[in-house]
């Protein structure tokens, strides 16, 4: 019993990862999902400091008014330090059981995930939004541990 409980302890750090927030002053908004409040940032050429071995999830969910319906398309770019640019591009439906306090007008597609794997070595991951469409995106960037 006692090695499990250990063995547990050492496991915990791997199974949770944890949210990083972008450099400098950008726009932090709490979106209710489903009942659990999770902060998002506005998509606005944000920068990470990131480093690995680990693997970075973005999530991406875009705005959109409260009364529009079907798919909307939206695309994210990302680039890890002196790595060519990696383009994203996401259909998502609305998902009605997300909203916010900030914008009660306002709904947000279902969740886009992006996973980045990040090797050995300090980083700066840059996150951009590539999509034509005015309407703003908001991310949430967790970082994960994994064994060198």
């Amino acid at each position: 019993m006692r090695k499990l409980i250990f063995f547990m302890i050492l496991m915990f750090p791997f199974l949770y990862g944890k949210v990083l927030h972008p450099q400098g002053n950008v726009v932090g908004e709490s979106l209710d999902i489903q009942g659990k409040i999770r902060a998002y940032h506005l998509l606005d050429n944000n920068s990470y400091t990131v480093s690995g071995p680990s693997i970075v999830s973005i999530y991406a969910r875009l705005a959109v008014p409260k009364n529009e319906k079907g798919v909307h398309p939206f695309l994210i770019k990302s680039f890890l330090s002196d790595a060519p640019e990696s383009i994203h591009q996401f259909h998502k439906k609305v998902d009605y059981s997300v909203t916010s306090s900030l914008h009660p007008m306002h709904r947000y597609t279902k969740s886009a995930k992006v996973e980045i794997e990040i090797p050995t070595g300090e980083f700066i991951l840059l996150v951009e939004n590539g999509s034509n469409t005015r309407k703003p995106i908001l991310t949430r960037v967790i970082q994960k541990r994994r064994k060198k």
